[in-house]
């Protein structure tokens, strides 16, 4: 399923291209204080279709959309833009958040159709690519890759293009349901795992993946690398402690799991007994979330979304 933003702009790239539309790709390239988008962040655009993806807040969408509509950049050369601050040489633009940011301006061209595809072929099949392009001529090239943020030189980008950060949620609840629908509001990619048989169509959606097994070999084959999260909710210690002990030696950028500071301890002291590391163990955030006093399912959903924003990364 192409849920994620990534996979929304390839696969948008890809239909505009086959139905031979002008299509420009804008893409963030840096930004200083507090503006909307971080690095990396794009948008698709063409005068049939419209606009796919974001840049910023809005205001700089709506601009770009006026200068594209008025053919102010002729496609044959990337240009690079920036927007608020003194850095604004129009000074037509001030961010509301105050900060700055740039942007680089592609024409996606149609002869680039099959590399096109193939990015989002393997963006689809949770494989990471990234686009390393010239800044003086545009020429470009795809290379597999592990996440990272965006690189830039004087003469070349590397610009991530996905998959998407992925969320495995180990256990079916109301914590978990909600937290599903959080995250996939931040461009997570999730994943419900939970073994009961027992469990209502709630979780027959198209919103988020949900499969019925044990989570043991799901991390390894599919949530081990470092665009990933691991949480465990079930209130199970089986099932939880299950999932601990694949995902704490993984390359996993979250692992987390619920539970009191009694629980916890408890928790900790069976992960020593089982042989897991101490440095394996101080990856683990328990009690998980941050704290906000948080005590319904929704607001302890909250806290972990949360929390994964802020571990995203860093």
């Amino acid at each position: 399923m192409l849920s994620s933003s990534s996979l929304n702009i390839l696969q948008s790239i890809y239909e505009r291209l086959v139905a031979h539309e002008e299509i420009f790709l804008i893409t963030v390239l840096s930004t200083w204080g507090s503006s909307p988008r971080p690095p990396g962040s794009m948008m698709v655009w063409s005068e049939k279709s419209g606009v796919i993806g974001s840049v910023s807040g809005g205001c700089v969408e709506d601009d770009l959309i006026k200068r594209l509509l008025a053919r102010e950049f002729d496609g044959s050369l990337p240009c690079e833009i920036p927007y608020g601050g003194e850095a604004d040489a129009q000074g037509e633009i001030r961010l509301p958040c105050g900060g700055i940011l740039k942007v680089l301006i592609e024409n996606v061209l149609p002869c680039d159709l099959s590399e096109w595809k193939a990015i989002r072929d393997y963006v689809a099949e949770r494989q990471g690519v990234s686009r390393c392009i010239c800044r003086a001529s545009g020429a470009w090239r795809f290379v597999v890759s592990q996440s990272h943020s965006l690189k830039s030189s004087d003469t070349h980008l590397q610009v991530y293009m996905g998959p998407t950060r992925k969320l495995l949620i180990i256990g079916a609840n109301q914590t978990s349901f909600y937290l599903a629908n959080y995250a996939s509001s931040l461009d997570f990619d999730v994943t419900i795992c939970d073994p009961s048989d027992s469990l209502s169509d709630l979780w027959q959606t198209e919103a988020f993946e949900f499969v019925g097994i044990y989570p043991d070999g799901l991390i390894d084959d599919r949530f081990s690398d470092s665009n990933s999260a691991i949480v465990a909710v079930s209130h199970d210690p089986r099932l939880d402690d299950m999932a601990l002990l694949e995902a704490l030696p993984s390359d996993a950028f979250y692992v987390g799991v619920m539970g009191s500071q009694k629980t916890t301890v408890a928790r900790l002291k069976r992960l020593r007994e089982l042989d897991v590391t101490s440095a394996q163990i101080e990856r683990l955030h328990a009690p998980i979330g941050l704290d906000i006093g948080s005590k319904t399912p929704a607001e302890i959903a909250i806290s972990i979304a949360a929390q994964l924003v802020k571990c995203y990364g860093h």
